[in-house]
């Protein structure tokens, strides 16, 4: 088992220095038992001995994918289990070599959200939609400020309908749980400095129209 210390020494020194917030929350995320599989964006050579070290550590399975070039890096794509890379490697794109919903699907994505998603027309962007619909439900006071902080723990743009994004709510909410079990099971407090700095920095109006 991996000690606390090592914990905290990936995730409040290394991880941090190599990658944005968001994806290191995810791979505390994905450690935590909260999500199926986790993707790294664009990782640079010198980082993917780092990457492997993770894996290594904390039992996971691990795929670059995608070339590396004078324009792109490859993708790192991490996994509880072997088998969840079967669902990349049934399918062609664009993204890393693979579709989008194949991605969506590792990733552990709604159904209905990789559908809304991969239905969106080039010129359109998914989160325009799910932010207006958001906004108007906050304004009529179906959501409060408490639920929109637990949606940034949502990494896939729902449906833009009500009953979608109180779904994402709550598994906005389900995942806060789980990071603070972690924390209680580890005895750490990486996931709480974590959501603490998410939540520091959440500004209403921004979230609404960013």
């Amino acid at each position: 088992m991996v000690e606390n210390s090592d914990i905290e020494k990936y995730f409040l020194q290394i991880l941090p220095e190599i990658f944005p917030s968001d994806e290191c929350r995810a791979l505390l995320t994905l450690i935590a038992g909260e999500r199926p599989g986790v993707l790294l964006m664009s990782v640079q050579e010198e980082d993917e001995k780092v990457v492997e070290n993770f894996c290594n550590d904390f039992n996971l399975e691990l795929r670059f994918m995608g070339e590396r070039n004078e324009l792109f890096e490859p993708g790192a794509f991490i996994a509880h289990e072997e088998d969840r890379f079967s669902v990349l490697e049934e399918s062609h794109g664009k993204f890393y070599t693979c579709s989008d919903e194949a991605v969506g699907k590792f990733l552990g994505y709604p159904e209905d959200a990789i559908k809304f998603y991969s239905s969106t027309e080039e010129d359109e962007i998914p989160g325009q939609k799910f932010r207006e619909k958001v906004k108007g439900l906050f304004e009529r006071d179906v959501l409060d400020e408490e639920d929109l902080k637990h949606l940034q723990l949502v990494d896939y743009v729902p449906r833009p309908e009500k009953e979608n994004i109180i779904e994402a709510v709550k598994r906005g909410k389900k995942k806060e749980k789980s990071l603070r079990q972690f924390d209680e099971r580890r005895e750490t407090r990486v996931a709480e400095i974590y959501l603490r700095e998410l939540y520091e920095r959440f500004d209403v109006e921004e979230f609404l129209s960013s």
